[in-house]
């Protein structure tokens, strides 16, 4: 749809911008230049900004053997272990979902060997 659909739209944009016989026409076609023109081009914007998308969290995690304490300046939230539902182990993070279809995301080079151990254990306990 974006392949035939953008060009179309920045096609009739141009179209119109240069022929309309209103200022109405004017300003529409320009944008639909300026839509078209977006609508191409999105997929290429969401990839080149989507790593700055979570580089302004600053989250500090505490994980014992009882639950998960997510730490992020002033905000403090703890996550007892049996409100996940999933814990699975990547190749450079462990991901738990919650039962609210939630997930957390810890990257490995934020956590220590014994948090890492305690990840581990869940994952297997998990069943997933």
């Amino acid at each position: 749809m974006r392949i035939i659909g953008g060009p179309v739209i920045l096609g009739t944009g141009l179209y119109l911008y240069q022929n309309a016989p209103a200022k109405f026409g004017v300003g529409y076609g320009g944008f639909m230049i300026a839509f078209g023109g977006y609508y191409l081009l999105n997929p290429l914007i969401i990839m080149l900004t989507q790593k700055a998308w979570f580089k302004n969290f600053d989250l500090t995690y505490l994980i014992d053997d009882e639950k998960i304490t997510v730490m992020s300046g002033k905000s403090r939230s703890e996550l007892d272990y049996s409100e996940f539902v999933t814990v699975l182990k990547r190749k450079t993070y462990f991901t738990l979902k919650t039962k609210s279809k939630q997930a957390l995301y810890l990257p490995l080079t934020l956590l220590e060997s014994n948090e890492i151990a305690i990840l581990e254990n869940l994952s297997r306990n998990s069943g997933k």
